[in-house]
């Protein structure tokens, strides 16, 4: 038998479910949701068929100044969407719950790759254009995900022989790298701000790295990594770890032909595969083949093994058809994003 629930109130409970499922991210998790609390509402629903969860769907709810609603889902829904009667019935659920209150869209970018999106098209969503983005939407569409075990050791294995060396080599210059604590995320804000400059594209303060740690902290899925020498900082990490998999938000690095940069990723590998972790990513690459830092970021990252995944990036399902042709025509004539 197939029923839908809400767990508006029950985000320890959505978030076991969710950590079980297919395509389950941290974006999807009661923590994100807490982080974008100040203004956003949240909804949560579980399709479930038997008593197991089938999809599941976090909704982050935002008022528009004319009225109603725009509804996010980041990485989301999460499960089998090959369901489509699940899907279909999710769909339902978060259509009558957002009638009274005229919701305008749901805007989702699940974990769905490319090409793989028939479901999500048949149940009414249509692809979004791609933004002029330097990752290609709100969260990154390309992405480096490093398979992780199934014994520890394992991942450095795949590494490539020149990022073994590079390593291997910073470690004998007295470079150390592991787990760290909050008091490295100024640094790493000058750090990434630094790189943000020269590629183009804004990354947070550290005012808002804080935050972000706090509230993953909370739930227990933050990770730091950094890398010094005698002391001085010299590169470091913002990881979250949730369903399985940690993601690499957010790494910084002082120049110095990637010794640090890669020594720190190493570490971060290492202590996610001790842990039994599945897959470790590496976050985002320019959506744009032609971006000065994509192939760089390339190379780097291919340095350590797996593989490059293209998701397929943002949906659009309208709620309202009418409102929402005229909610996208305002937003393209005010150069900001559908949802945010």
């Amino acid at each position: 038998m197939l029923k839908v629930r809400r767990l508006d109130e029950e985000s320890q409970a959505f978030d076991r479910m969710l950590a079980l499922l297919p395509g389950a991210s941290v974006y999807q998790a009661a923590s994100w949701a807490e982080i974008r609390s100040g203004t956003h509402a949240c909804w949560r629903f579980a399709a479930e068929r038997d008593g197991a969860s089938v999809l599941v769907l976090q909704v982050l709810s935002r008022t528009l100044r004319g009225g109603g609603l725009i509804l996010h889902a980041p990485r989301g829904p999460a499960g089998d969407l090959e369901d489509l009667a699940a899907l279909s019935a999710l769909l339902d659920a978060v259509r009558a719950a957002g009638r009274s209150l005229r919701a305008v869209a749901l805007v989702c970018d699940p974990q769905v790759p490319e090409g793989r999106d028939g479901p999500l098209l048949a149940a009414g969503f249509r692809r979004r254009p791609r933004p002029d983005r330097t990752f290609g939407g709100q969260l990154p569409r390309r992405v480096w995900r490093v398979p992780l075990g199934p014994s520890p050791g394992d991942a450095e294995r795949r590494f490539a022989p020149e990022t073994r060396r590079v390593c291997r080599r910073a470690r004998e210059a007295g470079l150390v790298a592991g787990p760290a604590g909050p008091d490295v995320l100024e640094t790493l804000s000058r750090q990434m701000a630094d790189a943000g400059d020269q590629r183009g594209y804004q990354v947070p303060e550290a005012g808002r790295l804080r935050l972000l740690y706090a509230a993953w902290q909370r739930h227990g899925q933050a990770r730091i990594y950094a890398c010094r020498k005698d002391g001085e900082l010299l590169a470091a990490c913002l990881a979250t770890e949730f369903g399985g998999e940690s993601l690499g938000h957010f790494a910084g690095s002082v120049p110095d032909r990637g010794q640090a940069s890669r020594l720190l990723h190493w570490s971060a590998i290492a202590d996610a595969e001790s842990r039994g972790l599945r897959v470790y990513d590496m976050g985002g690459i320019p959506d744009d083949a032609k971006h000065p830092q994509a192939e760089g970021l390339r190379t780097f990252k291919r340095g350590f093994g797996g593989t490059e995944q293209c998701w397929g990036g943002e949906y659009v399902l309208a709620l309202s058809p009418l409102r929402n042709r005229g909610y996208e025509l305002l937003a393209r004539l005010r150069g900001r994003p559908i949802a945010n």
